[in-house]
């Protein structure tokens, strides 16, 4: 199935395979608003929308220490990998609903599709649409620009398994470009490489025809 927070794509297979974990941690008390609007705060803070990676060592120049409280009651709640879960899963939704500047009336149906219980879904979907004007403002000003060839550092991780996914082996892809991060998916990696081969084919027929 295609959301359109997800650019008319179907979601990633990690993402799915982590909804649980974001479902269970009401079970655990875990304020899903408060670490929904920590995340986004993170996001806001950050120089680049994917420079955002949500480890806690990471935290502690991006956040006060009010925050890093929330972060830590989550992992006392859920435990380290099921909070890495949870943030990661979150700041993936509303980043791309931002990105695709979706509505909260499309986007709480959609979450909910995903398998979100729906008073679990409209309390990250509220936050989201709090923030929603500031996401997008911060998407314009922060979007990465490619004025002139950069160099490009690459590494491959394995997500052996969480919780609730105890065989998930989902590799994912980390793109240093320049000073910008970002993490895509198998099949949005190989969407990357065919843009780019096509891209270096058009160039490489350019500079012939100048020759």
């Amino acid at each position: 199935m295609k959301f359109r927070f997800c650019g008319d794509m179907e979601p990633p297979a990690w993402l799915l395979a982590e909804i649980p974990c974001i479902a269970s941690s009401v079970q655990h008390e875990v304020d899903l608003h408060v670490v929904t609007d920590a995340v986004i705060a993170a996001v806001l803070k950050a120089s680049s929308y994917d420079e955002v990676r949500l480890v806690r060592r990471r935290w502690n120049r991006l956040m006060c220490a009010r925050w890093m409280q929330v972060m830590n009651n989550l992992v006392v709640a859920v435990g380290e990998l099921d909070a890495k879960a949870i943030l990661v899963s979150i700041k993936w939704i509303v980043v791309h609903a931002a990105k695709y500047d979706i509505q909260e009336s499309v986007l709480l149906p959609e979450v909910q599709q995903l398998g979100l219980p729906s008073d679990v879904a409209r309390t990250i979907v509220s936050v989201y649409e709090s923030h929603h004007t500031a996401l997008r403002h911060h998407l314009q000003h922060h979007n990465t620009p490619f004025p002139a060839v950069m160099p490009c550092k690459w590494q491959v991780s394995l997500a052996v398994a969480s919780r609730a996914a105890p065989a998930l082996h989902t590799p994912m892809i980390e793109l240093v470009l320049g000073h910008d991060f970002m993490e895509l998916d198998v099949r949005t990696f190989r969407v990357l490489h065919q843009e780019l081969k096509a891209a270096r084919a058009l160039m490489a027929a350019a500079t012939q025809h100048v020759s």
